[in-house]
């Protein structure tokens, strides 16, 4: 077959059939124009050079930096996500914006600082000071111009198939979590909490597997938070039987009402003792571990590992008696604010692999997923981690970071960690510590007398960061803004604290 041209017409041999030049041009416009329209519903490959890149993040309620393999400890309790670290980016210092789930998951979630959404909320009022219980009530208002944008929302907007699946009452609609999410589904409410709660863990995870898949083509966002490793401290027998103390005699059971007579220095738990709930966390840790795992056995056997982004953190930390205290809620020390980060990319992801070791805040996991998925979400307090990600050598912007704990606000700065009383007026001295983290990791010597320029500078940014008219965030403040039974929840989780027995003679 040969072409034979004339001005007019295109001539196709043998058969010498005449096409008009104008038809044929008009046939390959049209042509073009569905491929071009077919190309444009696929997604076109966004940051990630990934087509129709897709997020499952996931947060381990309570989860310990401390107490991940990946993150130096010797016991073996997290072999997923250690190896999901291995194959993505690892951020080693991860502070948590509070030391308890409200208010860090909204912060989280919107790259707020918890004080910024308290302003926002209220309006920047200061003549009517903003209270939590205003706070609760704004962040469920959708007609409230000051409530965050949460990366739900953001993902919604950009046409991503949405879902969240919820073991914690406070992660849920009461605190407006629920907005951008085309379903939502909480598995704290229909079981009874300790030891049924195994069962309770098992039907989220098969309902978030179940919605994986119904993803199909469609490009995806998947939150699934995980009340593991968080107390009560009750992981399947199985898992137990690997961690708990073979000979234990102790009197100590790893439950809430046990734990917060520790905390209030009721109850005293010797060193046998310690180790026995200690294991019972880690144990509560690999159970968490092994349901990541099965999420990500679950997107390779659909098919979806290839464009699928998995991010494992924790909304804050717990604590075992190192600064006197346990569980969270209470202090700004490390063990209570130091949380996991890990984003494991799917593979041809223009990102790379290693370790970050400059701190990083967790209100900077929002504007990063922003901009990895292309997705807009103005105006926040975090900063993009994605240059660190595509190059783990290119450390985080340096910055002043903060985190609310109770009475405290900690600042961090490189490697020096400043923690000041919210009551505090300068000097500070008497209110105030500083430690050098390099030096001195565990937090145990205070070099506030030494360092009285350092204090003042740092003393000085914690004032302005909490501002003329702080909110108080602990959940007491909050909890007659939710109804009873949600009230009910979460004194069985330890954030409100019910009346207690005086302590019974050792």
């Amino acid at each position: 077959m040969s072409l034979e041209r004339d001005s007019d017409a295109i001539c196709l041999t043998p058969g010498r059939r005449v096409i008009p030049r104008t038809l044929l041009l008009r046939t390959a416009v049209v042509a073009i124009a569905a491929l071009c329209l077919g190309a444009c519903e696929r997604r076109p490959p966004n940051p990630l050079g990934v087509e129709d890149a897709s997020l499952v993040l996931i947060v381990l309620d309570a989860g310990n930096a401390g107490h991940v393999g990946a993150y130096g400890y010797p016991v073996n309790t997290t072999p997923r996500i250690d190896a999901l670290a291995k194959r993505g980016v690892l951020f080693e210092r991860t502070y948590s914006q509070a030391a308890t789930t409200f208010p860090s998951v909204p912060s989280f979630l919107s790259g707020l600082y918890p004080q910024t959404i308290a302003r926002r909320v209220s309006d920047g009022s200061t003549a009517d000071k903003p209270t939590v219980k205003r706070i609760v009530r704004g962040l469920v208002d959708p007609d409230n111009p000051g409530r965050p944008r949460y990366l739900a929302e953001a993902f919604a907007d950009a046409g991503f198939k949405t879902a969240a699946f919820s073991e914690n009452p406070l992660v849920a609609g009461g605190i407006g979590l629920d907005i951008g999410f085309e379903e939502f589904q909480s598995h704290f409410q229909d079981d009874p909490p300790p030891k049924e709660a195994v069962r309770r863990t098992e039907r989220l995870i098969s309902e978030a597997q179940k919605w994986l898949g119904t993803v199909g083509d469609r490009p995806f966002f998947l939150y699934l938070h995980l009340l593991r490793p968080h107390a009560p401290y009750w992981p399947p027998e199985r898992i137990l039987e690997e961690f708990r103390p073979p000979k234990y005699a102790g009197r100590l059971q790893p439950d809430e009402k046990v734990l917060r007579r520790l905390n209030r220095g009721l109850e005293h738990a010797t060193p046998e003792e310690l180790a026995y709930i200690v294991a019972h966390y880690d144990a509560n840790y690999r159970y968490a571990d092994e349901l990541v795992g099965r999420i990500e056995d679950t997107l390779a056997e659909l098919g979806l590992s290839n464009r699928t982004m998995i991010v494992v953190t924790a909304d804050h930390g717990e604590a075992f008696n190192e600064h006197g205290q346990y569980m969270h809620h209470s202090t700004a020390y490390d063990e209570m604010i130091q949380v996991p980060l890990v984003f494991a990319p799917p593979a041809g992801a223009t990102l790379g692999t290693g370790r970050i070791s400059e701190p990083v805040a967790l209100i900077d996991l929002a504007p990063t997923v922003a901009e990895l998925f292309g997705l807009e979400l103005p105006g926040v307090d975090g900063e993009s981690l994605v240059a660190s990600l595509r190059s783990p050598t290119t450390a985080p912007k340096r910055r002043l970071l903060f985190t609310e704990a109770g009475d405290v606000v900690a600042v961090i700065d490189g490697k020096q960690k400043f923690i000041l009383n919210r009551s505090a007026v300068p000097p500070y001295q008497n209110m105030a510590a500083l430690y050098d983290l390099e030096k001195d990791p565990d937090e145990r010597v205070n070099l506030v007398a030494e360092n009285p320029e350092t204090v003042r500078r740092l003393g000085g940014a914690a004032q302005r960061f909490l501002g003329t008219t702080p909110v108080d965030y602990r959940i007491q403040n909050a909890a007659k803004a939710f109804d009873p039974k949600i009230q009910g929840q979460l004194e069985a989780l330890g954030y409100i604290d019910a009346p207690e027995p005086e302590a019974s003679p050792r």
